[in-house]
């Protein structure tokens, strides 16, 4: 019987190639992770945040069977539901726009809408805009179904 020849260490070329493929998926996972946000995600990401705020608040009106009201400053970029604590802010740098019925209008650059007991709300636009990246959360008065657009 032969006997094989010794090993005198070392690798094979399969297990270099499945090291080569861990380090590879790693650097794959990670690399995106270290780089910042762009604009459009963030932009993508605060309108997704409010979307879901005015959602809330019209389940709270339907809930309660009363009214829940929304409030949005443009000039601090805030918004923030009647009964909620701190009032959410959109990325530095993002210009927002409000978009309401005149009597929703509570100063120069501020406004609300608001969710009545049926589902029904007063309506309007917020907009988000930064880098030349624009997200619009509209707000249907009938319905008071909330829907996002961006300019992708």
């Amino acid at each position: 019987m032969t006997r094989s020849p010794a090993r005198n260490g070392g690798f094979t070329l399969i297990e270099m190639l499945v090291v080569l493929a861990i380090v590879a998926t790693a650097t794959a996972i990670t690399v995106p992770l270290l780089r910042p946000p762009s604009p459009s995600a963030e932009v993508r990401r605060a309108a997704l945040g409010l979307a879901s705020d005015l959602r809330i608040a019209r389940s709270a009106a339907l809930r309660a069977n009363g009214t829940t009201v929304v409030d949005v400053d443009v000039a601090t970029a805030t918004w923030r539901a009647a009964d909620a604590g701190q009032p959410r802010r959109a990325p530095a740098g993002t210009t927002v726009r409000l978009s309401v019925p005149p009597t929703e209008l509570t100063g120069a650059q501020s406004g609300r809408i608001r969710f009545r007991a049926d589902g029904s709300s007063t309506g309007g636009t917020i907009e988000l805009v930064r880098a030349g990246f624009a997200a619009a959360v509209a707000v249907e008065a009938f319905t008071g179904g909330v829907h996002v657009r961006t300019s992708d």
